[in-house]
């Protein structure tokens, strides 16, 4: 059985283990959970932003508030900050199952009540989802690097970074040290020359950054990397064979 026959078992398929998993646990904790449907929902198709919550949840601002609130203490969702500098917080869902079924499931549930197979229309989006869980797959990893000493230096810090229009993935910081690593995360293959254009936009967005006086480090992970062994010895990259053996 295949990763996707997997998926049609347990979840997309009337009756199946985890079909209303996600709708069952919230209304063993909540008397109404419509408005949260609404807010899980809009989280998990990317609206992260108060601003983009509330609207398309079709919500007062005011009342956002507490429901997020709600659903923060409960620990499905967790509000994250850039790591370093100011920045409106953007709000995360913890748990994955709840993430898969609340982006891709719950919008279909007319459809797989049905009867019908709606793999082929989750495959489509399929690609950007796991760029995301990829994310939090490379902070693990950096995580265990970092617990082995195997990074360029004892990261005390480590978060994703935004402001205005720029982005960074991770950045790995040791404020005491004043030093810094910018990785960028990327669910494909890649070659040297995207290898060499990630980093050199990683090197312009470090501008945007309060980073003065820091020595800066880049990495870049990927599913898969060409030619690591040379690249390593201007970079750090990892891949997923990396994650196989332990590193």
């Amino acid at each position: 059985m295949d990763f996707w026959d997997n998926i049609r078992t347990l979840l997309l398929s009337k009756g199946a283990k985890y079909y209303d998993e996600p709708k069952y646990l919230l209304k063993q904790e909540l008397k109404d959970v419509t408005r949260y449907f609404s807010i899980l929902r809009a989280i998990a198709l990317g609206y992260t932003r108060f601003g983009q919550i509330a609207e398309k949840a079709n919500m007062t601002t005011k009342s956002l508030s507490k429901y997020l609130s709600v659903l923060e203490d409960m620990g499905y969702i967790v509000e994250e900050r850039p790591v370093i500098g100011k920045g409106r917080g953007v709000y995360r869902i913890r748990d994955k199952l709840f993430n898969f079924w609340f982006r891709f499931v719950y919008p279909k549930r007319s459809e797989i009540e049905m009867g019908l197979d709606v793999v082929e229309d989750i495959k489509r989006e399929f690609n950007q989802y796991v760029g995301l869980v990829f994310e939090e797959i490379a902070k693990q990893l950096l995580i265990r690097l970092n617990q082995r000493g195997k990074l360029p230096f004892k990261v005390t810090k480590l978060g994703r970074w935004w402001h205005k229009d720029k982005e960074i993935d991770v950045v790995c910081l040791n404020e005491m040290e004043r030093k810094a690593m910018l990785v960028e995360v990327r669910w494909r293959d890649l070659g040297k020359r995207d290898v060499r254009r990630i980093v050199s936009g990683l090197k312009k967005k470090a501008e945007a950054i309060p980073l003065e006086d820091y020595d800066i480090f880049y990495c870049v992970i990927a599913r898969n990397i060409e030619d690591k062994e040379e690249l390593s010895k201007e970079f750090l990259v990892y891949d997923l064979g990396d994650m196989s053996r332990g590193h």
